[in-house]
């Protein structure tokens, strides 16, 4: 986890940081070159097969209305919405969570109002490299894609 995390800052710090006053499409183009380079880096040194977890939980469960739902199942659905709940508590009432809600509206006001927009946005790649616990070469492609596809949409952000 702590050799994901500085990688992530250097990520950040060596493709990022430079061209962050750019366009979003520059930031996605960046985005999209940075993930191959990364998938490919990992293929080649650790190799491109999954690695898997140990079972810890049993796969029985139980019936409800002819529907089977394992143990597995329902402790991530607990998990989730506990997650859920510790997230919404942190983004709205929390100095960095506000600071990450004003980052996503405006950078250029975040700053105005004494945002370190920098350390702001390592800090969220830090916290996504943490995330992440099982390792493959391919990991960042759905993200990016999903980023990408966001980025793309003309919607306007409504900004609270």
């Amino acid at each position: 986890m702590a050799l994901g995390a500085a990688a992530s800052g250097v990520l950040f710090e060596v493709a990022y940081r430079p061209i962050l006053k750019r366009s979003v499409s520059a930031l996605l183009i960046v985005a999209i070159a940075a993930s191959e380079v990364v998938e490919n880096a990992l293929r080649v040194t650790v190799g491109g097969g999954f690695e898997a977890y140990p079972q810890l939980l049993p796969n029985t469960g139980i019936d409800i209305a002819g529907t089977h739902l394992s143990f597995i199942q329902l402790l991530l659905v607990g998990i989730s919405l506990a997650l859920v709940a510790g997230l919404t508590a942190f983004f709205a009432w929390t100095v960095t969570g506000t600071a990450i809600r004003a980052l996503a509206c405006d950078h250029t006001a975040a700053r105005l109002v004494g945002i370190n927009v920098n350390a702001l946005i390592r800090q969220a790649f830090v916290m996504l490299g943490l995330y992440y616990r099982q390792i493959h070469f391919d990991m960042g492609f759905p993200l990016a894609l999903r980023a990408f596809t966001a980025a793309s949409a003309p919607t306007r952000r409504r900004c609270s």
